[in-house]
């Protein structure tokens, strides 16, 4: 009995087990797009997923654990260089711009602009933030902090947390407010309102980049394309 038919079919990327990272916020909703996409198009295909910080994602791809990362803009730790649209820095080939998602405001449920449509940062300025760690999630600390500045005030600090989840848990007791990518929408916990920021800032969007080592297995680029094409408008 002939071998080709496998062996073509994973050397094309077709079979075997893709190790994919997801970063902060995204575990939410992402993970199940990936699956989704994949199933359909590649279903030989096994999917591990992985969870952490932008940081610990980026370092399990440079290291060889994960084959594809997602993360949020700028990549932690890599020097990326203005260029073409895929780009190798500090062992990583990014794919910039995979998608974007918009900033959102997380208060608690109880808190008086709960119920609001949509919110003015600024109005938002004598409130305290839990804030992301500038090292575990680089992007969103960077964002949320030039969207205050923006809108005329520095962020009063309540408290920091290195992943998303924990900034949930200081606005779920009452005491801080955050700014969270609008994915986390999909996982609710109790005593926690989600309301849109009216605002035309850049930095209240989170741009999304995949990356995976240079050479990566042909698995990682038919995933890409599969995703690319289901997220393109």
């Amino acid at each position: 009995m002939s071998v080709s038919g496998p062996v073509m079919s994973i050397a094309d990327g077709a079979e075997g087990v893709l190790r994919v990272g997801c970063a902060g916020a995204l575990a939410y909703s992402f993970p199940a797009e990936v699956l989704r996409v994949t199933a359909a198009g590649l279903p030989g295909l096994r999917i591990d997923l992985h969870q952490g910080t932008d940081t610990h994602i980026a370092e399990l791809v440079r290291d060889g654990r994960c084959d594809l990362g997602f993360v949020r803009e700028p990549v932690p730790t890599a020097r990326t260089r203005p260029g073409p649209e895929r780009q190798e820095s500090d062992g990583l080939v990014i794919v910039p711009g995979f998608f974007t998602e918009r900033i959102v405001a997380a208060l608690p449920t109880a808190h008086p602009l709960a119920g609001a449509h949509e919110l003015n940062l600024a109005e938002l300025r004598n409130e305290s933030f839990v804030l992301p760690e500038p090292l575990s999630m680089p992007g969103l600390a960077a964002r949320a902090a030039a969207a205050c500045r923006e809108a005329g005030f520095e962020p009063r600090v309540g408290g920091s947390c290195d992943d998303v989840t924990s900034a949930l848990g200081f606005v779920a007791t009452g005491l801080c407010i955050t700014l969270v990518p609008e994915g986390v929408r999909h996982f609710p916990p109790p005593g926690i309102t989600y309301v849109p920021l009216r605002t035309s800032s850049s930095q209240m969007i989170s741009s999304i980049a995949a990356i995976h080592r240079p050479g990566a297995d042909r698995a990682v680029h038919r995933v890409l394309a599969l995703l690319d094409e289901a997220t393109r408008p």
